[in-house]
């Protein structure tokens, strides 16, 4: 849009000085006897003439800016290629794009992240192999295995019947009616390779930080707006997102390697759960919203904890009985479990999640970094060591 601009002349009017001259008087007196002769009045001098002011040239004209004319407005051409036709329609590929995509989205999300993983487990194996060949060549071993069986395997405790009755009673259900002599052998072979797989892995991860040996790739950020229940301090260092199902056996065991972190770093995490009810799980919504509901009264973790303990019991009755075991207002709980307000939160949790990649519960974001799966304690250890290495440098 153009403004235009205009001037106006002004002129100063010349203003001329009046010349005034003074008129000359004798005075006369009566004839008695001669009167004395009276001097003639002074003349007085004429007023200075007083030059006129000088005219002052009026202000140029400025000629108003030209008009310029809107530049057209190209029109977008597709040349991209087509990819479908049906009777005179067609579609191209930049159509088809602007249809799905969100799902390119998650897509492109998803390669990166993948890509990520990959680069970062050769890395990973790289600096392991590398820091290892360093310690063999500081030892007497001839070989990485002989190096493994004496700084590692020889000192790697044998299985003792305690712990093999122990792993049966804890896992008697899995087992199903075999009793603990029948599958003695088994358990015990499973906890052996189990010890010297930590065994090994503790041995590496030792030798790695002795030569100083780190993975220095930058992981793929996805930013997730922290909205939800939360614990922890609000200026904790590192922010733990949780996506979840209530009714999913993998967030259940997933909240026990949370749970052990936030004890391994305590005052420097904090955890955000937002929900991602899965549709073939019909009582995962229903838990969300006795959670959330719980959540209003201040027993949102209490509730939470409930839930994921007694995932065959999600049901109406047994809410309200967890519920009035809270000490929760009964009256004000089934109104909050009626608001239609609580399931659209909901479900703007879950559209969140996807639109950042979730497709599966459950899914964390550490720090902005995603990590999927059930996964141990280790795997957030790994990257919450990361982070805090970064954020102090």
């Amino acid at each position: 849009m153009y403004t235009y601009t205009s001037r106006t002349r002004s002129l100063l009017s010349l203003t001329t000085l009046l010349l005034i001259t003074p008129t000359i008087g004798l005075a006369q007196t009566a004839v008695e006897s001669p009167a004395p002769v009276v001097a003639p009045a002074p003349v007085v001098a004429p007023a200075p003439v007083v030059a006129p002011a000088p005219v002052v040239a009026p202000a140029p004209v400025v000629a108003p800016a030209p008009v310029v004319a809107p530049a057209p407005v190209a029109k977008s051409i597709d040349h991209s290629p087509v990819i479908a036709k049906v009777g005179n329609q067609q579609l191209t590929l930049t159509q088809l794009d602007g249809l799905i995509k969100a799902e390119l989205e998650q897509a492109a999300q998803e390669y990166k992240q993948k890509l990520y993983e990959v680069r970062s487990q050769a890395i990973d194996e790289y600096i392991s192999d590398e820091a290892l060949k360093l310690e063999l060549a500081q030892s007497s071993h001839q070989d990485i295995k002989s190096l493994f069986d004496a700084e590692v395997m020889s000192k790697v405790t044998p299985v003792t019947d305690a712990e093999v009755n122990l792993f049966y009673a804890e896992n008697k259900e899995r087992i199903g009616e075999a009793s603990a002599e029948e599958v003695k052998p088994q358990i015990k072979g499973f906890l052996t390779q189990q010890k010297s797989r930590e065994a090994v892995q503790s041995f590496v991860q030792e030798t790695r930080l002795k030569y100083k040996a780190r993975n220095l790739l930058e992981p793929p950020r996805v930013k997730v707006e922290a909205l939800g229940f939360s614990k922890g301090p609000n200026d904790a260092p590192i922010t733990i997102i949780e996506f979840a199902d209530y009714e999913c056996g993998y967030c259940s065991r997933a909240m026990e390697s949370v749970e052990s972190v936030m004890k391994k770093y305590p005052g420097k995490i904090r955890l955000v759960y937002r929900d991602y009810p899965l549709n073939f799980h019909p009582n995962a919504t229903p838990a969300a919203i006795a959670a959330r509901c719980a959540g209003a009264q201040g027993k949102f973790w209490e509730m939470h904890i409930k839930l994921f303990e007694n995932q065959s019991q999600l049901t109406t009755e047994n809410f309200i009985t967890w519920a009035q075991e809270l000490g929760l207002d009964l009256p004000k709980y089934e109104a909050c479990a009626r608001d239609p307000k609580v399931n659209e939160a909901i479900q703007a949790d879950l559209k969140a999640g996807s639109a950042v990649g979730v497709s599966g519960t459950p899914a964390f974001f550490v720090n902005g970094i995603s990590l999927s799966g059930a996964q141990p304690p280790e795997a957030f250890v790994q990257i919450i060591e990361r982070e805090l290495s970064r954020l102090q440098k």
